[in-house]
């Protein structure tokens, strides 16, 4: 038998043959299924134990790093001038310190607010500057189009003239019952169940 025909059987999903299979199936896969999540409680509950003790190493470094960073910026600032004279940074120790220019942030003076801004940039004359500086987002409102496809004909009919559809996928989903999935080990046939 070649590797590829071995492969495809691995593959092969087995049909069930009868509901008394699928329920034995189902039974075993709910059991697999709470299994499963018990162990994802457990690794969950390990890995936050294990990242609380790292946290806790991290926040005290976090701290003496932010601590020797406020004391290293004092002292630049107060050397600026003798130690960088007209250069952004210098080395230290093989490290670098380094005065960086942010890109800026827009700001508004006094009582000044945006609309304020708004409204005179779009009051000159020159159009040119509320093109370059004004900008107008609309984007489709997906939520009200949904809820128009589901509750209004005509709404949805008017959609769908203008090209809009709304696809809805059908997913089959195996639902366990913790209640009645009994303590036993699983109980079905085929070489598909664990």
């Amino acid at each position: 038998m070649t590797t590829a025909k071995k492969l495809l059987q691995k593959l092969r999903i087995i049909p069930i043959a009868s509901r008394d299979e699928a329920t034995g199936i189902a039974i075993a896969t709910a059991q697999l299924k709470l299994e499963q999540d018990r162990v994802a409680l457990i690794r969950d509950q390990k890995l936050e134990e294990l990242k609380m003790e790292f946290d806790l190493q991290i926040e005290e470094l976090g701290r003496a790093i932010t601590l020797n960073t406020k004391r290293l910026a004092g002292w630049a600032v107060t050397n600026r001038q003798a130690e960088f004279g007209e250069k952004q940074s210098i080395t230290l120790g093989g490290h670098k310190l380094a005065f960086r220019e942010g890109t800026g942030k827009v700001t508004y003076e006094g009582e000044t607010k945006e609309e304020d801004v708004l409204d005179l940039l779009l009051a000159c004359e020159d159009e040119s500057v509320a093109e370059r500086f004004v900008t107008i987002k609309t984007s489709l409102s997906k939520t009200a189009v949904l809820a128009a496809w589901r509750n209004s004909t005509p709404l949805r009919e008017l959609l769908a003239s203008t090209g809009i559809r709304v696809l809805k996928e059908e997913k089959f989903s195996f639902e366990p019952d913790r209640d009645a999935v009994p303590d036993a080990a699983p109980v079905a046939t085929g070489k598909a169940v664990a």
